[in-house]
């Protein structure tokens, strides 16, 4: 016996919390002036990521044995991910002008970089898991639930040649959506039509 369906829901994914202190330091040199110029940043990175979803899903369950049933899912979701970043530090510039004998060294703190980023996109979906219907009214499942997304959250900037724009590498890169792994208990009541 198959029971086919459709389904639509919403689920809350939860909260995740990164932080980083990445250090950076860049050092570039032009040959025909003998100029210098160093730039150092240290920064303490917090990111919070928040995302929820609505199901779209097709369903099928399959009893295999009296009340047992086998039961998979698959189909849509539509995932709204939301970045919250904070940042605090400085960074120091050490500029030496060879041509004109000068040395000027500055620090400043790292500000404006607070910023959030949100992003929604329809991802695939898949359930699967197994039930027992103990009666007409009364039925429970384990399920396991699976969003594909990203699954990389490695964000800490990386050293290179970007004199004049260091604190670009501590910007919130573009939100993204990320992989989402569940494990459900649903507890069913009904009420069959047919007796009321």
């Amino acid at each position: 016996n198959t029971l086919l369906g459709f389904e639509v829901g919403y689920k809350d994914l939860g909260r995740s919390k990164y932080s980083s202190a990445p250090y950076i330091e860049v050092n570039e040199i032009d040959p025909p002036h003998s100029d210098t110029l160093s730039v150092k940043a240290q920064a303490d990175i917090s990111r919070k990521v928040e995302e929820q979803d609505v199901d779209f899903l097709l369903t099928a369950k399959y009893f295999v044995w009296r009340g047992l049933n086998v039961i998979g899912k698959a189909g849509l979701a539509y995932v709204g991910s939301t970045t919250k970043q904070s940042v605090t530090g400085h960074f120091d510039i050490d500029a030496n002008i060879g041509g004109h004998d000068t040395d000027k060294k500055y620090s400043h703190d790292i500000k404006n970089l607070d910023k959030t980023s949100s992003i929604r996109r329809f991802r695939p979906e898949i359930v699967l898991g197994a039930g027992y219907k103990f009666n007409d009214y009364f039925s429970a499942n384990l399920l396991y639930d699976h969003i594909f997304g990203s699954s990389n959250s490695d964000w800490d900037p990386t050293p290179g040649a970007i004199t004049g724009r260091v604190l670009d590498a501590y910007s919130p890169p573009k939100a993204k959506i990320y992989s989402a792994d569940l494990v459900m208990l649903d507890l069913v009541l009904s009420y069959p039509v047919d007796k009321m």
